[in-house]
């Protein structure tokens, strides 16, 4: 997570592993972005070549 310059929001930023499930780290992060509130950013999931 990081807070946003611009905008004072924070921000998720989530690299997931080989055994993350894609659904459950977007689940865990909707729920982050709920217990932030007003201050909650963007989600974004980065996709990792192999």
């Amino acid at each position: 997570m990081a807070v946003n310059k611009d905008t004072k929001l924070i921000d998720q930023v989530e690299v997931p592993s080989k055994t993350d499930v894609i659904k459950k780290l977007q689940e865990r992060m909707k729920e982050n972005q709920k217990m932030m509130g007003d201050r909650a950013g963007t989600r974004k999931i980065l996709e990792i070549g192999e």
